[in-house]
Parts: structure tokens; sequence; C-alpha cells
């Protein structure tokens, strides 16, 4: 799996961390998790979601 820098992450375009996500999205390993949280850390810092609804969401379901 691929990692990536909390800069190179922002420099990447919404739609490719959006689809970093979607093809991530059925592996369960702690690097996936770790780079899923980056991912939606600088989502959030872009107004694209709310982290902290999505991390309580996550939460209740059993995935975080």
């Amino acid at each position: 799996m691929a990692s990536y820098t909390k800069k190179e992450l922002k420099e990447m375009s919404t739609e490719r961390l959006i689809g970093i996500l979607i093809i991530n999205s059925d592996s369960e390993t702690k690097s996936t998790r770790q780079l899923e949280e980056k991912v939606f850390k600088e989502l959030s810092d872009r107004k694209v979601i709310d982290y902290d609804a999505m991390k309580v969401e996550y939460e209740r379901i059993g995935m975080w």
C-alpha cells in the first residue's frame, strides 16, 4: 500500500483523496486505517467533510 506525507496529501486534488478512500475501503490493515485518518483530516481541513462527525460515526459502527 502507498504511503503519503502530509505535504503530498495537501498537494493532491480532493477527487484524488476521495479516490484513495474508495480504493482502500476494503482493506482493514493498520496502515490503511492510518492513511484513511490522514486523508479524512486533510478533507476536513478543506471543509469537504466534518472529521469529528465522521470519526463518531465510524466509532459507532465499530470501524475506528
